[in-house]
């Protein structure tokens, strides 16, 4: 078995796996029916055409950390920049992210993806956060480069 199927099993929640729902927006490079060629600004919506898909990922808290001034020992090291604003995202390497996606928390407990009408009343599931990724990596594992999962990080959207 496969270290990436082993990371795919632990994120399904219908093995009380620790994945949370969310929603992945890709931008296409295509304009939107909301883009004003003339004023070169969108009004009234995204810039450009996009794909919605509901995946599984895990979230944690994003952090750096650095040695203070004047030491080298590892053990010294110290949490920096942490914001509660920032989060780093563990996903399948077949998710398609790149740099300026947006990435929609989902608040929905259930086994089964919701719908992309992730608004509905339908599915229960409810938006309670909105990020825009800032770096993506294929994160490879073994002696064979197996692309195992994918590290997304993310900052929180404050704007429409």
């Amino acid at each position: 078995m496969s270290f990436k199927s082993n990371f795919l099993k632990m994120l399904q929640r219908s093995r009380g796996g620790i994945g949370q729902w969310c929603v992945i927006r890709h931008f296409s490079e295509i304009r939107s029916k909301y883009w004003n060629e003339e004023t070169q600004e969108s009004v009234g919506g995204p810039p450009n055409e996009y794909q919605d898909t509901v995946i599984l990922a895990s979230k944690q808290l994003s952090f750096g950390a650095t040695n203070p001034p004047g030491t080298a020992r590892q053990e010294t090291l110290q949490a920096v920049n942490i914001s509660r604003d920032s989060f780093v995202y563990y996903m399948d390497t077949d998710v398609e992210v790149e740099i300026d996606d947006e990435i929609f928390d989902l608040d929905y407990a259930g086994q089964v993806a919701p719908t992309v009408k992730y608004t509905s009343t339908d599915t229960g599931a409810a938006i309670t956060g909105r990020f825009k990724v800032d770096f993506v990596n294929n994160y490879r594992v073994g002696n064979r480069g197996e692309k195992t999962y994918k590290i997304v990080t993310a900052k929180r959207y404050h704007g429409e």
